[in-house]
């Protein structure tokens, strides 16, 4: 292959890859609505409704042999503090957040209301993150440049998220699933495929 070639072979990716990106921006926004909107918003409203049916048991059996407090619930349901929004309002009306995390927005604040013991006990559900959220710093990971300080990410409940570059951190990368970049791969070879067979016949072979 000599030097003419090389260079268009090189522009050839450059076009597919800048192509590449545009159905799989497109992609990957349906398959995060679909898990986040489906998927992810069922298992919330299966765990509140395993919760409801605690609280439903408790009711009825006086397990306590005394009444619920708010801190019999906050310890109860602690492991679901990062992924389902609590709310208690005791016997005086008086209000209190128990479990809400900044890292997701709202979806419903007010999903589902139980009474026991004098407390009203309110469960809301999560959206998932916006998809630029997602998208641009997948993006900025493809880049031929070392992202050093975005390798990690702290969220607000101090939880580390791993973010791998394909460049400096492939083998990380490759073994790690990723929604956006394994359709990006797909389209890129299409778009390659496609840009190159179209100027082989708009050239005539004389390239190639």
């Amino acid at each position: 292959m000599n030097f003419k070639k090389l260079i268009l072979h090189f522009i050839i990716l450059i076009m597919a890859t800048g192509i590449a990106l545009i159905p799989t921006y497109y992609y990957g926004e349906i398959k995060r609505d679909r898990y986040y909107d489906v998927t992810i918003l069922a298992v919330q409203k299966n765990q509140i409704k395993l919760m409801i049916s605690i609280l439903e048991k408790f009711k009825k059996e006086n397990i306590l042999n005394r009444d619920l407090t708010v801190n019999d619930i906050k310890e109860a349901f602690s492991p679901m503090e990062r992924y389902t929004l609590i709310k208690v309002k005791d016997k005086f009306n008086k209000e209190m957040i128990l479990f809400k995390t900044d890292y997701y927005p709202i979806r419903n604040e007010n999903y589902k209301e139980f009474k026991i013991d004098g407390l009203t006990i309110t469960f809301g559900t999560y959206q998932g993150l916006e998809w630029n959220k997602q998208f641009i710093p997948w993006l900025k990971m493809i880049l031929p440049v070392d992202n050093t300080d975005i390798k990690k990410i702290q969220d607000s409940n101090g939880r580390y998220k791993s973010v791998y570059n394909w460049w400096y951190d492939y083998k990380s990368a490759y073994k790690r699933y990723d929604f956006i970049t394994d359709p990006f791969i797909f389209f890129l070879f299409m778009s390659y495929i496609g840009i190159f067979l179209s100027v082989v016949v708009y050239t005539q072979h004389r390239y190639f």
